[in-house]
């Protein structure tokens, strides 16, 4: 009996503690709440490209395809040791995506083409989560679909036809 007491005691703690931190950022109410390093959510790949260079390491770093110089892969600008953006490319040298980063989080505009070089999609970043007005394009580079996000959630949908025309909101 004693056990059971001490374990829900413990989360009853626990449960407490946690709560009131998740309630600063996960509150769409309050985004100045997770505005900051402090709460950024870190994308995975950015420690990876950061262990690449010097501590305090200020310009870019390009990756090849293969041995032939002239097929980049990606390439990384860095300021002072930490990555700041990422270009990734397609084999027939167009570029595929974009990023950048704040505090090792996705922080902007996130930007996907397409194999044509026209622009595929559009995804906002504050401190690694999706906030801002995200867009789908199609292969002729015509808006389909405006999507308003905040802390990781749609908020609002917005789809066009293949003339750019609001079909549904």
């Amino acid at each position: 009996m004693r056990f059971h007491i001490l374990i829900m005691s413990l989360l009853f703690l626990v449960s407490c503690d946690s709560s009131s931190q998740e309630s600063k950022v996960l509150n769409p109410i309050t985004p100045k709440a997770i505005d900051s390093c402090s709460n950024a959510v870190l994308f995975e790949n950015v420690a990876a490209a950061e262990a690449m260079v010097e501590k305090n390491y200020s310009g870019h770093l390009k990756n090849y395809r293969g041995s032939d110089t002239t097929k980049l892969d990606f390439i990384h600008f860095f300021q002072n040791g930490k990555l700041v953006s990422s270009k990734f490319y397609y084999e027939n040298g167009q570029l595929q995506e974009e990023y950048t980063f704040l505090c090792r989080a996705l922080h902007g505009l996130q930007k996907f083409y397409n194999k044509n070089g026209t622009l595929a999609k559009v995804i906002p970043y504050r401190y690694g989560r999706t906030n801002g007005i995200g867009k789908l394009y199609d292969e002729k580079g015509t808006l389909r679909q405006e999507v308003t996000l905040v802390n990781d959630s749609i908020i609002l949908a917005r789809n066009f036809d293949s003339g750019g025309k609001l079909i549904n909101q």
